[in-house]
């Protein structure tokens, strides 16, 4: 998705640097305002899940997910809902779109009972018919969507081509809270912000769609790499916070940034 205005005047200063191993840094962030911060409490500190399925898309898993066998296993026993392909950090999985589909096959309505709560399913605005939703894979469900909005993507080019070393977590802005930040032209967030202005609470507690545990998910994956590794993937700002971009998933230019 295109940055709107307000992001790339709010962001037109802003550098990404790149050193040895990848460690990245992001200079000439803009300050925050008042204003601003109190929009990131807002926001942040009343997000649920909208069950809108943007993050129910395809998601990708590797031999670090605890629950690898068995994610692998169940994917080929519905070979038919997925599109399933090597990539860059293990298998990535999508939806065959051509084939009817248009989320994740794991994903089903249930007549009896909800992985999600029931304030949170009774509003699925991609089930026609309202019907609570299940998935199949909840409890065993890869980092990706745990971790979600925190989403790993690639920086690219100009031309849309990678470059090198151009690892990095961001913030998806097809998750709704995450596009509520863009339209108030917030284009990034640090792990102080996240820690200090949501909310976890009500039966979500410590499940996906609370930010904190989006993080908590992103250095658990992590915990067991080496500094530069960490480095390489999170960026940091100059004050040396980690601090997490707003981008679209996939290969993509990070929004109102110079290279």
């Amino acid at each position: 998705m295109d940055a709107p205005p307000i992001i790339q005047y709010n962001y037109q200063a802003m550098k990404l640097d790149i050193g040895a191993g990848g460690k990245k840094e992001i200079r000439g962030l803009p300050k925050r305002t008042g204003e601003q911060s109190r929009d990131i409490k807002s926001i942040l500190s009343t997000h649920f899940c909208r069950t809108c399925g943007k993050c129910c898309q395809g998601f990708g898993f590797s031999k670090k997910d605890p629950h690898f066998e068995t994610i692998l296993k169940k994917v080929k026993e519905k070979k038919e809902a997925f599109v399933l392909k090597r990539g860059l950090a293990g298998h990535e999985v999508g939806v065959p779109r051509g084939r009817g589909y248009t989320r994740c096959g794991f994903l089903q309505r249930s007549y009896e009972f909800s992985s999600m709560p029931a304030e949170v399913s009774a509003s699925a605005s991609f089930v026609e018919d309202g019907s609570p939703l299940s998935c199949e894979i909840y409890n065993t469900q890869p980092s990706t969507c745990s971790m979600y909005p925190l989403v790993w993507s690639w920086l690219a080019d100009s031309e849309g081509r990678g470059i090198k070393n151009g690892a990095i977590v961001g913030l998806d802005s097809a998750c709704c809270a995450v596009g509520e930040l863009l339209a108030h032209g917030i284009g990034h967030l640090t792990a102080s912000e996240i820690a200090a202005f949501s909310q976890e609470g009500g039966e979500w507690k410590n499940k996906a769609a609370s930010f904190p545990a989006s993080l908590r998910e992103l250095y658990r994956c992590l915990e067991n790499s080496t500094p530069e590794e960490r480095d390489s993937k999170i960026a940091k700002n100059e004050e040396g916070e980690d601090v997490f971009p707003l981008i679209a998933p996939g290969i993509v230019k990070v929004v109102g940034w110079n290279y």
